[in-house]
C-alpha cells in the first residue's frame, strides 16, 4: 500500500440468523455453552446472542461465579497443586473468579507467586 493510496474501510459482516439457528442457539445458551464459543460456532457478535437470548427472556448468566462441577474441579486441581490462574484458564474464567470459588468452597489459598521450595 502507497502512503497516497486511499484508505478504505471495511464494514462488518452482518449475519442474521434463521428462527431455527436462534432456537438452536437460544437452546446451546442454556446448557451453559460459553458465549465466546457460540459466538465462534454461528459465526455472529457476542452481543448479538446476548440481544437473542434477553429477547427469549433468558437471565444473562453471572459470569463471576462457578457453577456445579466447575466448583468442584477447581477444588481439585488447586489442591493437586495447580496455580489459580492455570485453573482459571483450564476452566476459562477469570483467576478471581477461581480464588473467589476456592475461598468460598473453604479451601486455604496459597499466596500468590512462585513459591520457593525448601533444600
Amino acid at each position: 500500500m502507497h502512503p497516497t493510496d486511499p484508505v478504505v474501510a471495511t464494514l462488518p459482516v452482518q449475519r442474521r440468523l434463521r428462527p431455527d439457528a436462534v432456537a438452536e442457539l437460544v437452546a446451546a445458551y442454556r446448557l451453559g455453552i460459553p458465549v465466546e464459543e457460540l459466538a465462534a460456532s454461528f459465526r455472529i457478535d457476542r452481543t448479538t446472542i446476548l440481544g437473542h437470548v434477553r429477547r427469549h427472556g433468558i437471565p444473562k448468566r453471572d459470569r463471576r461465579a462457578l457453577r456445579g462441577d466447575d466448583v468442584a474441579r477447581a477444588v481439585n486441581l488447586y489442591t493437586e497443586g495447580r496455580s489459580a490462574e492455570w485453573v482459571a484458564e483450564e476452566l476459562r474464567v477469570a483467576p478471581s473468579t477461581v480464588r473467589r470459588g476456592l475461598r468460598d468452597a473453604g479451601v486455604t489459598l496459597r499466596p500468590k507467586g512462585r513459591q520457593r521450595r525448601s533444600p
